[in-house]
């Protein structure tokens, strides 16, 4: 009887692989898995699957899509304070041959901006916990923005001072708004993940003031 009971589920075994042999979707989703067990490359549109399968995974393993949406907008604007930050250092050099001063004024204009990056945080996040983080945000983004073209266009160096010092004031925003906006939106199981992939493309901004200094110069 166990005998014949075996026959039976190889049987319908059978049966249900031949039923999804004729399904195209079934034999997708075989290729798939088998190239990516075999470690090739399965391009679709352009791209390759396993590559950026592979890449964002551990980030989306337990994280739900609209948070992950949202952690990697939060992370963008993490690279952006940062190349507002380096983008001084970067071009330092030009700005005091353009405004004829020396190197102990281009000192004091990076001390400008950096002193309050770094002690208007205690008031930016004082302002997070009250008013929420999503308000400052955009206040730091369109702060930064219009700061940043007034820099351009200042006529003397005092007025460039001035603008430095309040483009560091906006800057000032991100770190307590994005880190408690994130820090609320996930749990203690995705927290990790998301606060990695934001100092990773929060890198990005440190590398890229100075690579476009480095093709300004270069044209």
């Amino acid at each position: 009887r166990s005998v014949s009971l075996i026959d039976r589920e190889r049987t319908l075994s059978g049966m249900r692989f031949q039923t999804n042999v004729t399904n195209p979707s079934f034999m997708r989703r075989r290729r798939v898995v088998g190239v990516a067990a075999s470690g090739c490359r399965l391009p679709t549109g352009g791209r390759f699957v396993l590559i950026r399968q592979s890449f964002w995974k551990p980030f989306m393993s337990k994280m739900p899509a609209s948070t992950f949406r949202l952690v990697l907008l939060i992370s963008c604007a993490h690279a952006l304070v940062h190349t507002f930050e380096l983008a001084l250092p970067a071009v330092e050099q030009m700005i005091g041959d353009e405004y004829g001063v020396g190197k102990a004024s281009m000192g004091a204009l990076g001390m400008v901006w950096r002193l309050p990056f770094g002690l208007g945080a205690v008031l930016a996040g004082y302002l997070a916990d009250r008013y929420g983080s999503r308000p400052l945000l955009i206040v730091y983004l369109v702060g930064c923005s219009m700061t940043a073209v007034l820099a351009r266009w200042a006529p003397t160096f005092n007025i460039l001072f001035l603008v430095m010092l309040a483009m560091g004031c906006f800057a000032s925003i991100y770190h307590p708004a994005g880190l408690s906006l994130i820090s609320r939106e996930t749990t203690p199981e995705t927290r990790g993940s998301a606060l990695g992939l934001h100092g990773i493309i929060g890198s990005l901004g440190i590398a890229g003031a100075p690579f476009g200094a480095m093709l300004l110069f270069s044209s």
